[in-house]
């Protein structure tokens, strides 16, 4: 889709760039919920894959496809850009997004506890983390457009994605009369369909929100940059190293952290002994803590006291006592206290916490450390960061698997 400065005239476009309108908010609100569903749609569904392939593991293995497709497509994100329109790469990935997402239950339905069918499975997430991750840094892109209040929304989204879908299969888990909800394939369509329609719900937005002459306007400076983007490559690398010089400590706590997160979260974690009824609440139940303490840390670390290198490193080595705290009771169920339900609990709440608040506190820290134009590249190495350390922690998670 392409638009011409002839195609608005002057008089027409809003005077201040940066105010934001209610559509403005509700779209990047949304935009945010729409980044993570997919992913919480996954884990909040992983007792039904568990249970379709009893020895894929898929606690640990689903976590792995989708993941690895986001890091490659990201690093791949420039030369995406150069051939796609904006257009496409929001309202065209979440489009094919729902379908990846919806595919990925009928095939583990119709080819359940079968190698061919969990294949079929990593594919089908591979490709959702791929277009999810298309989507995703577009609209992180495109963002930098409006005001940072916009931004925050956008950020709050993300963390309400996962609340929504957590209550949503809680819901439907209560309304199911299967003495094991694992198995409701009905259940299970259901929830899949809300989260189809939630991401219907932000192809129609978007595509709402191009049609206004602000949107118009923003698509008309998109365009333009990509034209410039195409000859930024050799410099953005060089940029980059100089940013990472400036930034190395905060950029590797980043990295850390989430290696740290994602080695426990979700697999050892959902391997935990405990007193539950059934696999399906044990898994909301823990999303649900991780998830309430993760967002809450995001808005407590914008204190300024939290912002200091001193406490990001403190809170990272803190953390290396989670590794203790989740896997013993595994390897060995009746140790005294780690093995209460209770205190497992409230460690996952300060796992979440700790977790939100060390990604939330570099995300902000890392761009004060340079100035102007470099402040965009820092973004983009926290990141980077950030998904990397997902990635290899997923990876790092599956020799656990056999605890």
């Amino acid at each position: 889709m392409a638009l011409s400065t002839e195609s608005i005239t002057s008089d027409l476009l809003p005077t201040s760039p940066k105010t934001d309108s209610p559509l403005n908010k509700a779209y990047f609100f949304m935009q945010g919920v729409s980044a993570l569903l997919p992913w919480n749609s996954i884990l909040c569904t992983l007792d039904f894959y568990s249970a379709k392939f009893p020895s894929g593991n898929a606690s640990f293995t689903f976590p792995v496809s989708f993941f690895i497709s986001s890091v490659g497509f990201n690093f791949l994100m420039v030369y995406i850009k150069r051939g796609m329109s904006l257009n496409n790469r929001v309202a065209g990935s979440l489009a094919l997004m729902l379908i990846f997402l919806i595919l990925t239950p009928v095939a583990a339905t119709s080819m359940e506890n079968s190698t061919s069918g969990l294949w079929v499975c990593y594919i089908l997430l591979f490709l959702v983390g791929a277009v999810n991750t298309i989507s995703n840094a577009t609209i992180a892109g495109f963002s930098g457009h409006f005001s940072q209040e916009c931004r925050s929304i956008h950020s709050a989204g993300t963390g309400v994605a996962a609340l929504i879908t957590n209550a949503i299969r809680a819901l439907i888990l209560l309304a199911s009369k299967e003495k094991n909800p694992s198995t409701d394939v009905k259940a299970i369509f259901i929830f899949y369909g809300v989260a189809v329609l939630l991401l219907v719900v932000g192809i129609v937005l978007h595509l709402f929100f191009m049609k206004s002459l602000r949107g118009r306007k923003e698509l008309e400076e998109e365009c333009e940059e990509d034209e410039e983007v195409q000859d930024q490559g050799l410099k953005n690398f060089k940029q980059q190293w100089s940013v990472f010089q400036k930034t190395t400590v905060l950029v590797i706590a980043m990295f850390v952290c989430n290696v740290q997160t994602f080695m426990m979260f979700p697999g050892v974690l959902f391997q935990k002994p405990t007193s539950f009824a059934n696999f399906s609440w044990l898994i909301v139940l823990i999303c649900s803590t991780f998830n309430i303490f993760d967002t809450a840390a995001k808005y407590v670390s914008f204190m300024k006291f939290f912002l200091r290198k001193e406490i990001v490193m403190g809170v990272l080595l803190v953390r290396m006592i989670f590794f203790v705290v989740f896997i013993w009771p595994v390897v060995n169920p009746n140790v005294a206290l780690l093995s209460e339900d209770w205190f497992f609990l409230v460690m996952i709440g300060l796992f979440g916490f700790t977790n939100g608040l060390i990604v939330s506190t570099t995300f902000v820290m890392i761009p004060e450390k340079v100035e102007g134009e470099k402040k965009d590249v820092a973004g983009f190495l926290a990141f980077n960061a950030m998904i990397c350390g997902i990635m290899i922690g997923s990876f790092l998670a599956l020799p656990l698997q056999n605890l």
